[in-house]
């Protein structure tokens, strides 16, 4: 018990934004000694709406050669500008070092039932930036319980005007295991430190 909590508290004083730390405590508290949560086809969300727009649910493909929205909010459609559902989140970084670096953390979410935090930060075309934290949660999902990622990505920081939107340019800056070091997820990445800020409200 004293390494859980331990765990726990270790987790919660890494996340940047204050919606992480709710989800995680959330996650932590459904799969209780488990590994990992299993949540039925229609899962309860209570305790969940203010972090609805800004979820994702993905499903790993083959290999882990792909990992694709099953599931996304109306906020990351704000963010992208477009409905994500069915896409790729591998194809959202078009550098080839950083969607390695994705992949691998994705794998580790789904192989080793490790949670995964990344921060990244998006460029919308008139030069416009955002800093991004995302939390990548490992569950079981749907009648076969196979394990998918649950997450959330929010923005972080001082968040531009909506007309900046969408994000057109993503890179990876980091990516931290939970329990483990803040390692960068490229070569070329750097780390950043980001303050919380409201998220801009979805109508």
């Amino acid at each position: 018990m004293a390494d859980a909590l331990n765990t726990l508290i270790t987790a919660v004083e890494r996340f940047q934004h204050p919606w992480a730390r709710k989800l995680y405590v959330i996650w932590n508290d459904w799969r209780g000694d488990r590994r990992m949560p299993v949540i039925g086809e229609e899962p309860d969300l209570a305790g969940l709406s203010a972090l609805l727009p800004y979820m994702l649910l993905l499903a790993p493909g083959a290999l882990g050669a792909s990992y694709r929205f099953r599931l996304s909010g109306t906020g990351l459609r704000l963010l992208a500008g477009t409905d994500l559902t069915g896409r790729d989140i591998l194809d959202l970084l078009p550098e080839l070092p950083e969607r390695r670096a994705l992949a691998t953390a994705l794998r580790e979410v789904v192989g080793d039932h490790r949670p995964v935090m990344l921060r990244l930060s998006g460029e919308a075309a008139d030069g416009a930036r955002l800093a991004l934290e995302m939390l990548c949660l490992p569950v079981r999902f749907g009648a076969h319980n196979r394990v998918h990622i649950m997450g959330v990505l929010l923005p972080c920081g001082e968040a531009p005007p909506l007309v900046s939107l969408p994000i057109t340019r993503y890179r990876l800056l980091e990516r931290i295991a939970i329990g483990g070091p803040v390692a960068p997820a490229a070569p070329s990445g750097t780390a950043g430190r980001f303050v919380p800020a409201p998220i801009p409200r979805i109508v």
